[in-house]
């Protein structure tokens, strides 16, 4: 095993309380998130929720 068996990349998300796109900070919703989440791919990170991401926006 080389040096990256040693390196762990984690994402970790709570609280997400709008999930929907907006003109003022925070924009993208959701899919600003998944592109988010998507750039870190090569890292072949664990991402994990810890919940609490629809209320209050449904």
């Amino acid at each position: 095993m080389g040096p990256a068996a040693n390196k762990i990349s984690l994402i970790h998300y709570n609280d997400v309380y709008n999930i929907s796109s907006g003109e003022q900070e925070p924009v993208g919703g959701a899919a600003r998130f998944s592109s988010a989440i998507k750039s870190f791919a090569h890292l072949n990170p664990m991402v994990v929720f810890s919940g609490d991401i629809f209320a209050p926006s449904i």
